[in-house]
């Protein structure tokens, strides 16, 4: 028998996948964390993917629900995922370049990534298989990936062909942004990782646990909320 707590953790994670000023997902954005996340695979030498299931034809809404679902898979692997929000500001012109937009037609765009860690019980070959499978699935133009057994410390872009090529070794926040926005997203406008998320509140925690999402822990100073980056 499902009990009421069940119902109450299945309505809070549907608004933890939403975002933005006009919903009720209150977790905080923190850049700092983003960096300890970095860090760690680093340190650690894991295994990663980056990638989203948002389209630019999608409104926000099919987008959640898109992204839901890749998440929904991440889990059926077992494999929890960080939040991760990437943010910047295009033309609400059509055919007019960033750079030459006036101030008053640049709009705020909000995209949603997950970072994925691949678990010990997951050969190397097997993960570079789901990656390749997700980045098709999806239709992204490609995801960010290091699969240390088959390319070294290199960090790849996995395109949707499946085709790979490097962009460098080491691991840095600033090197995942820029590849994300040249190779992923295609963008010729200033585009930053703005951090991932963190729950505020207990439940937002108790959320995240039960449905696998990961954040770090510690003190952050750099909290921000979903209105300060979109105001930005």
């Amino acid at each position: 028998m499902k009990t009421f707590k069940h119902y109450l953790y299945a309505a809070n994670v549907l608004t933890y996948d939403d975002w933005g000023p006009d919903s009720e997902n209150n977790n905080a954005i923190t850049e700092a964390g983003l960096a300890r996340i970095i860090q760690k695979v680093k340190v650690d030498q894991e295994d990663f993917i980056i990638i989203t299931a948002y389209r630019g034809e999608f409104d926000k809404k099919e987008n959640i629900a898109r992204n839901r679902d890749l998440r929904h898979w991440f889990n059926r692997q077992e494999m929890g995922v960080y939040q991760l929000v990437g943010h910047w500001r295009e033309c609400s012109i059509e055919n007019v370049p960033y750079d030459q937009c006036p101030a008053d037609k640049l709009v705020d765009v909000v995209e949603r990534s997950y970072l994925a860690v691949r678990p010990d019980t997951m050969s190397a070959k097997e993960f570079f298989g789901k990656c390749k499978f997700l980045t098709k699935k999806w239709k992204q133009d490609g995801s960010v990936i290091r699969i240390q057994e088959l390319f070294g410390d290199e960090i790849q872009i996995l395109e949707n062909s499946g085709d790979t090529f490097g962009i460098g070794s080491g691991i840095s926040l600033g090197k995942i942004s820029q590849a994300y926005s040249q190779h992923v997203k295609k963008l010729n406008t200033p585009f930053v990782f703005e951090g991932v998320e963190v729950p505020a509140t207990n439940m937002g925690k108790q959320i995240a646990e039960k449905y696998n999402f990961n954040y770090p822990t510690g003190i952050w100073n750099d909290l921000k909320s979903w209105e300060s980056i979109i105001s930005a």
